[in-house]
């Protein structure tokens, strides 16, 4: 028993020096954000916008992440998906921004992404989200999940296994046929972050619109698809309000709709005959309030100018890394010219460092992703709850 007893409080005192050393890491590092997949890997997240991703193994994905009737975090089986507690915390630093702000934030948040050695798969859409300047794949990555991460606004893709097969899995930014590509990465962002603030503001109008018609259209008992009850649920979830009756809510209506259109109306029936929108007036009914919505969308929207497309899909599908970038796109040929110009992220191949030098940092860092995982493991509890609980505070 004794015996025992020595082995538990020496191996709590090995993981308390290596809890301690975490966190004078984390404090060194500035990290902000942390977490892990709860099997495989970890994940840190510094003030100067470095994600970093290391382990050994796939980074597992499995979306055990179970929601209550009221669409609120009950339980999370693992502490899983990577990028779902990424997106979290950047919910948590836009949470009072506006929409162009919070746009804004979204590409400054994670400006590098550094998925480290021993990673071996990264999931489908793991890191869609996220629009880094800076990608770098390690060597030990043999799988990539469709549209796994997003170089659309990266300046500097590494893939470090040439043999990575990449079409369909990373997606890149081009340019519709005849389409001015833009300047820089910087002038692309701008006129993204422009098109989310307008687009925000447009939206706000059009919903307290409907908010208002359908109100109204319940008090004067015009067949809607929503009752009373349901409304008043919705709208007070929706505003932040404990409004009672339908009037109330008509006046909320009302007052938002002067302060988003500029007006001094006083009454739903004027509004909802009339309305004014960008100058222009109209008799004000859902489908051609849509259609006007549709007409205003295309003036805002970033011409067209970007599209989806991937690295390696210049009528080559399954390429890896190497052939494209050696086979299909050569230095100095046309078609390495009119990938830049469409807005393909310059791509480089490192190869694996075999060097006795090499092989020493690659034994380090495993042993350093070994205990990072291990940590990850023991803290996954508590992370969990203070998940769960932040949830529940958020839409309590």
């Amino acid at each position: 028993m004794k015996k025992t007893n020595k082995l538990l409080a020496l191996l709590l005192s090995v993981l308390l020096v290596f809890s301690l050393a975490a966190t004078a890491f984390a404090a060194d590092s500035d990290v902000i954000a942390n977490g892990s997949d709860g099997v495989n890997t970890t994940w840190t997240l510094t003030k100067d916008g470095t994600l970093t991703v290391s382990g050994n193994g796939p980074i597992v994905d499995q979306d055990e992440i179970e929601y209550d009737e009221n669409g609120e975090v009950s339980s999370i089986n693992k502490l899983d998906c990577i990028g779902w507690q990424i997106n979290e915390v950047w919910d948590k630093l836009t949470a009072n921004m506006s929409a162009g702000d919070a746009a804004r934030t979204r590409f400054d948040f994670v400006k590098t992404l550094v998925i480290e050695e021993g990673v071996t798969e990264i999931p489908s859409s793991e890191f869609s989200d996220l629009f880094p300047r800076t990608i770098v794949l390690p060597a030990s990555l043999q799988t990539l999940g469709y549209e796994a991460v997003d170089a659309s606004y990266c300046e500097k893709l590494t893939i470090a296994n040439p043999n990575l097969e990449v079409f369909g899995n990373i997606k890149i930014a081009a340019y519709a046929k005849g389409q001015t590509p833009y300047g820089s990465i910087d002038e692309a962002i701008d006129a993204s972050v422009a098109y989310e603030a307008a687009s925000a503001e447009l939206s706000a109008k059009l919903d307290i619109l409907y908010d208002l018609e359908t109100a109204y259209g319940i008090l004067k008992k015009v067949n809607t698809d929503t009752t009373k009850k349901e409304f008043l649920a919705y709208f007070n979830e929706t505003h932040g309000k404990t409004y009672t009756t339908l009037k109330s809510c008509i006046n909320c209506c009302i007052k938002r709709v002067n302060r988003l259109f500029g007006t001094s109306y006083t009454t739903a029936e004027e509004i909802l005959e009339i309305v004014s929108f960008d100058g222009e007036k109209f008799v004000q009914r859902k489908q051609e309030i849509s259609d006007k919505i549709d007409a205003l969308y295309e003036k805002i929207s970033i011409e067209g100018r970007m599209e989806d497309d991937f690295l390696g899909s210049y009528g080559y599908e399954d390429v890896t890394a190497y052939q494209w970038l050696t086979v299909y796109a050569p230095a100095g040929t046309e078609t390495e010219e009119s990938c830049k110009i469409s807005g393909v992220p310059f791509v480089s191949t490192t190869p694996v460092d075999n060097s006795p030098l090499g092989k020493i940092k690659a034994f380090f860092a495993k042993v350093k992703a070994f205990f990072d995982g291990i940590i990850a493991k023991l803290t996954a509890p508590l992370q969990l709850a203070k998940l769960i609980l932040e949830s529940k505070l958020q839409n309590g």
